[in-house]
């Protein structure tokens, strides 16, 4: 009688809006073997995806053999599976009929969505005051299966604990991410903070990073004109200034630090 088997992936990855296959083939100790009955379908589903009986072969919309002109001397019996949404992941099975006896095997599609719009923002969005509380909301779309979210301070300390994560189904059953990371005491000594995004599998996918903006205070130096009277030759001569002006009234301007005449006006004398 000899042997016959399908030999195909146990497990297979496909990607959402991207053609996934399940690469399967007949294997026999034939050397020419005719394929007289197929069908693959989704465990769970009453109706087959494709089949083939009686020399007519029937495919269902985006569910077709992977070789285009199959025929019954056709070895590979491979599923594709065209624009792959959320809702074909699961198990199939295949199942072939020949003149030498038939053959079975269950493999599962595994389907994956990459997250879209990673962003962060916070509240405020600027001129945040020092030791004051800062909201900061880490946000993705559009994924599939539900990832998490993790945040790092600009020292790599892990602050995951301190934040809420919610993850929102929603339609043909992708997720939304929302992950809100406050910071009670906010210092301008270390406004850098990290988010980043794991896939369903556990492995990173995307990160973002936000610097947060501090108000900058400003310094008011208050403009004094100081006009005092110094009188005698000697505190002049000792600041070594210039020559005695005499005894009279001399007027000091500390705002821009000029000596000037003799208050009142006066001129000296010749």
């Amino acid at each position: 009688m000899g042997f016959l088997t399908l030999k195909c992936p146990l497990e297979n990855h496909g990607v959402c809006g991207q053609d996934s296959v399940i690469q399967c083939t007949l294997k026999s100790s034939h050397q020419h073997v005719r394929v007289m009955g197929l069908v693959w379908r989704k465990l769970g589903s009453s109706f087959p995806l494709i089949s083939y009986m009686g020399g007519r072969l029937r495919q269902t919309g985006r569910f077709q053999l992977l070789e285009r002109g199959w025929d019954e001397r056709n070895a590979n019996v491979s599923l594709a599976v065209r624009d792959t949404r959320v809702a074909d992941q699961g198990l199939y099975q295949c199942a072939v009929l020949t003149e030498y006896g038939n053959a079975k095997l269950i493999a599962s599609l595994r389907v994956t969505a990459k997250y879209r719009e990673l962003r962060v923002t916070s509240i405020p969005e600027s001129n945040i005051q020092e030791d004051s509380t800062v909201l900061m909301l880490c946000t993705a779309h559009g994924g599939y299966p539900e990832g998490t979210m993790k945040w790092f301070d600009q020292y790599g300390t892990d602050w995951t604990r301190s934040a809420e994560m919610q993850a929102m189904e929603v339609e043909e059953g992708f997720f939304n991410l929302t992950s809100r990371f406050s910071v009670w005491r906010a210092s301008s000594i270390s406004p850098r903070y990290r988010c980043v995004l794991f896939n369903g599998s556990g492995a990173e996918e995307d990160k973002v990073e936000i610097h947060l903006k501090f108000s900058i205070p400003v310094q008011v130096y208050p403009r004094v004109e100081d006009t005092r009277e110094v009188e005698g030759l000697d505190s002049l001569e000792d600041l070594s200034i210039g020559p005695a002006l005499g005894r009279q009234g001399v007027k000091f301007n500390e705002t821009t630090d000029v000596w000037g005449g003799p208050v009142g006006g006066n001129k000296r004398e010749t």
